[in-house]
């Protein structure tokens, strides 16, 4: 594994400009448009029901960084970098990785647009169809 060393003054500035927006419920252009002005989504939970902030940063056209637990794995799919929950030192490689190396960021946004479209409401709404159909029949 290549070893990305951290700049203690990416820490330092990253602690310093945190600031926290809450906007209540936004709409799907207004989230959109909120996630793509985003550098990327560091989402890092340590249990997860689906991972639909992963799917919402993919369509948002913006790379993810995500847990390795629970459905995220399975969401995210090669499209984003999986780190441990439980280690800061994992979660800051995996946004350090990212800061630094542009081609990935790219790679992982191309990625996350064939990923999104594994988990549209139409293909939902299809696969549910045919599961209300297997049970019908």
């Amino acid at each position: 594994m290549v070893k990305y060393p951290i700049p203690s003054i990416f820490l330092f500035r990253s602690i310093q400009q945190f600031n926290a927006i809450f906007t209540g419920r936004l709409s799907d252009d207004e989230l959109k448009d909120l996630l793509g002005a985003a550098f990327a989504l560091s989402f890092v939970p340590i249990f997860e029901g689906f991972g639909l902030p992963i799917v919402e940063a993919m369509q948002s056209g913006i790379p993810v960084i995500c847990s390795n637990v629970t459905s995220m794995p399975e969401v995210a799919g090669d499209a984003a970098i999986l780190v441990d929950p439980f280690s800061v030192e994992n979660i800051t490689v995996g946004m350090v990785k990212l800061y630094t190396d542009k081609s990935l960021s790219l790679q992982l946004i191309e990625k996350g647009n064939k990923q999104k479209d594994q988990f549209s409401w139409n293909r939902t709404a299809h696969l549910f169809m045919n599961s209300i159909n297997k049970v019908i029949q």
